[in-house]
């Protein structure tokens, strides 16, 4: 069971992985009035520590919502860092892994890692 003692608890997260810094400048993004130009990204050190406490509070099956700006300019090696941190993290509890972000026009997509 996860942090609750009976009934197991399922947590989404959305991650945002970059701010707001975006390429695709759309118009209906609630992004748009913000500097979309600089780009930051979630540093390792607190993508490490996310995750680790994360698998640490829940089991069963994992979905993690990779949110932007544009997730993807983090870049790949962001992506493969976060599929390894996950392989690292996962126990016997954790029965599937799944790693989606919210990109190209708001529209889901399986991206990088699929199942872990």
């Amino acid at each position: 069971m996860g942090v609750n003692s009976g009934m197991p608890l399922k947590v989404t997260p959305i991650i945002k992985v970059v701010g707001d810094f975006c390429n695709l400048r759309c118009g209906y993004c609630f992004y748009s009035c913000n500097n979309q130009n600089t780009p930051r990204k979630l540093s390792d050190v607190l993508l490490d520590r996310f995750l680790e406490e994360y698998f640490s509070l829940f089991d069963g099956n994992c979905l993690f919502i990779w949110h932007g700006g544009e997730p993807l300019l983090a870049e790949l090696s962001f992506f493969q860092r976060v599929v390894d941190l996950q392989r690292q993290y996962k126990t016997k509890a954790h029965s599937c892994i799944k790693n989606w972000d919210i990109g190209k026009n708001g529209l889901p997509e399986m991206r990088v890692a699929g199942d872990v």
